[in-house]
């Protein structure tokens, strides 16, 4: 109730203005987005911190703080496809991870530039800062998906290399990702407490899962021509069939952010910043909506 509240009153009041000078609407944007980006900070900060303080501080003898790069699952062969559903995937549970008490991840716009990583994975990980890496492949065939999802751990080379396969149809994406995060909970032997993300589902709508796959996929490519609008269709697609579909509205504050980028047309900020906001009321924890304010602020 009192991160709602917070939330709110800076997302609902309006910009104090002098009346000499009115801003223009992309600076207001930026303003209300600034509010609430303190906003945010503060009231996770609070919740998330007496936990996190205990468990870097040595609460769990033996181990030190996590860091966690989720790398996109890669097809085998190659799949556009499938590559969509493995970028899905690892963006659920990258949302988990980003909202876990104890728990650092690296940024999706760091990790996701790792198309490769098999063949020097702890030169990735140094790289990326991280102790553990996610990792794996994905296939599909005649409506069937497979993932193969790998931990590997930097604090110790006697630390054995963690894997998993999951298996089941396309509509079923969410429902791997729920057995994936349970079991990288236990490999990553985290404490009760942070375990209640991992249970969540960020939708139970399979339709919205497959929107939000192909806009990913398709922003992930913004250099082709066409692909941001398509990405905005896809992403709007997700959220009409869930409105409480986090990551899609997240998703969408991106792709208006770099329609803006190519056509500076002012309404799109203003799309951006309401997207956002919409994903940050939903779940303030959410790493992708910082990574977005991170791009419009």
């Amino acid at each position: 109730r009192e991160l709602d509240a917070a939330v709110r009153q800076f997302t609902t009041q309006p910009t104090e203005l002098a009346s000499s000078a009115r801003p223009t609407p992309a600076r207001s944007s930026r303003a209300r987005l600034i509010w609430l980006f303190v906003a945010a900070a503060i009231v996770a900060a609070a919740f998330v911190w007496p936990t996190t303080r205990a468990w870097l501080t040595g609460s769990r003898a033996g181990n030190g703080p996590v860091t966690v790069a989720v790398l996109p699952f890669k097809s085998t062969p190659t799949d556009a496809d499938a590559d969509s559903y493995g970028s899905a995937v690892a963006d659920m549970l990258l949302s988990d991870l980003a909202g876990t008490p104890g728990v650092r991840t690296v940024s999706r716009a760091d990790a996701f530039g790792y198309r490769d990583p098999t063949s020097d994975l702890p030169k990735t990980a140094r790289e990326l800062g991280a102790t553990h890496v996610v990792y794996g492949a994905v296939s599909q065939m005649a409506g069937a998906v497979t993932f193969v999802v790998r931990l590997t751990s930097t604090l110790s080379p006697a630390n054995p290399a963690w894997s998993r396969t999951y298996q089941g149809a396309t509509t079923d994406l969410v429902s791997i990702k729920q057995k994936a995060a349970a079991d990288l909970a236990d490999a990553l032997e985290l404490p009760a407490e942070a375990r209640p993300r991992f249970a969540r589902a960020p939708t139970t709508d399979a339709l919205a899962v497959q929107n939000y796959a192909q806009a990913r996929a398709a922003l992930d490519r913004k250099d082709v021509p066409g692909n941001v609008a398509r990405a905005i269709n896809l992403f709007e697609g997700a959220i009409a069939r869930d409105k409480q579909f986090a990551l899609a509205h997240a998703g969408l504050g991106e792709a208006y952010w770099q329609d803006y980028q190519a056509t500076h047309a002012e309404d799109t900020v203003k799309k951006a910043t309401n997207a956002v906001m919409d994903a940050l009321l939903i779940d303030n924890n959410l790493a992708e909506v910082h990574y977005t304010l991170g791009l419009i602020l």
